[in-house]
């Protein structure tokens, strides 16, 4: 769960949906809203939260040798270097 604070119906029905069948739920808000069910909080602001992100995928994908396809590898390049920028 990103950018939301389940104040819309929509947001609020997917996130009680995968609670409800115990699915995994990450919640990536500086205020946490989400307090039961199979959560991890992530405590950051969301452009934070997702280049640390993206770079451990990075990091993961080098230290397994393996390569990573060339789109994907570019549109990570382009979210570090925007999340850099702010």
């Amino acid at each position: 769960m990103i950018g939301t604070a389940l104040e819309t119906n929509l947001a609020y029905q997917i996130v009680q949906k995968a609670i409800f069948s115990q699915k995994l739920v990450i919640e990536i808000n500086p205020e946490p809203v989400l307090k039961k069910g199979n959560i991890r909080n992530i405590c950051l602001k969301s452009d934070e939260a997702l280049e640390r992100l993206v770079k451990h995928m990075i990091n993961l994908e080098n230290q397994r040798n393996k390569e990573i396809n060339p789109n994907t590898q570019e549109v990570m390049k382009e979210v570090i270097q925007k999340a850099e920028e702010k």
